[in-house]
């Protein structure tokens, strides 16, 4: 009987996690990282504020479940979106999972701002990529793109910044979560991976923010450029085809 209402109790706090989350990520959605406060959560799943500390300590606490499960989802539709392409086509799955990632970032822009953006105490809460929860959810997500960088390491396909041009204090500068990913793995796998997501994310990130608007009318004819160059470092030289699955027609600039 006693286990019985403990198993209970288990589910009620589970079912309120959830509920202070899904109010946490409406807050989100409609306001932006800085609309999320305790005492609207709270007031949304019909509890004061003093009784929500039972369950978070903290709002720090309760948006880092909140992009601990961000984090989740992005990298299940990054791995589905893996998932289409053939295996033996790790160029492909990589082109695959850049256009998910920018449709995901498209599509759900306040969430893209709260898990990759450096939260402050300008929004009321703070947050760190080297602390747990998030920490393993950083590092789960990275290995879905880390892991297609090994296997093209593993078969000599990209050519990788020789260890001689890396700056000497490279591999000394790698933050917690990347070091621990890319441990046991040559700097110039985690070089390659770090430039690769910075040209790719950077774009995305322009773009989801308006930086882009001054520029172009599409980003889209942007992103994919910019994609095929990235996968062109990584085929033989003379290889000039367009990112596996995008556009095979250019444009001239006028």
């Amino acid at each position: 009987m006693v286990a019985a209402r403990a198993s209970r109790r288990e589910r009620l706090r589970a079912a309120m996690l959830v509920e202070a989350k899904d109010a946490a990520r409406r807050q989100l959605v409609a306001g932006g990282p800085g609309a999320i406060s305790l005492r609207a959560i709270a007031r949304d799943v019909g509890i004061s504020a003093s009784a929500l500390y039972a369950y978070y300590p903290s709002l720090d606490a309760l948006v880092a479940d909140l992009v601990t499960d961000l984090f989740g989802e992005l990298g299940e539709v990054i791995e589905r979106a893996r998932d289409t392409v053939a295996s033996d086509d790790q160029l492909g799955r990589l082109a695959s999972m850049a256009r998910m990632l920018r449709q995901w970032a498209i599509a759900h822009p306040q969430e893209s701002v709260l898990v990759f953006g450096n939260p402050d105490s300008e929004f009321g809460f703070s947050i760190s990529d080297d602390v747990e929860p998030t920490l393993s959810a950083t590092l789960r997500f990275g290995t879905i793109f880390l892991d297609v960088f090994i296997a093209l390491w593993k078969r000599g396909e990209p050519p990788f910044v020789p260890s001689r041009r890396l700056h000497p204090g490279f591999a000394a500068s790698l933050a917690s979560p990347l070091a621990t990913m890319t441990a046991g793995l040559p700097a110039e796998v985690a070089y390659l991976l770090m430039s690769g997501w910075t040209q790719i994310f950077g774009l995305i990130s322009m773009e989801v923010h308006g930086q882009l608007q001054w520029a172009v009318t599409d980003p889209e004819p942007l992103f994919e450029t910019a994609l095929a160059d990235l996968l062109s470092t990584m085929v033989p030289a003379g290889d000039a085809s367009p990112a596996p699955g995008g556009p095979a027609e250019g444009g001239k600039n006028a």
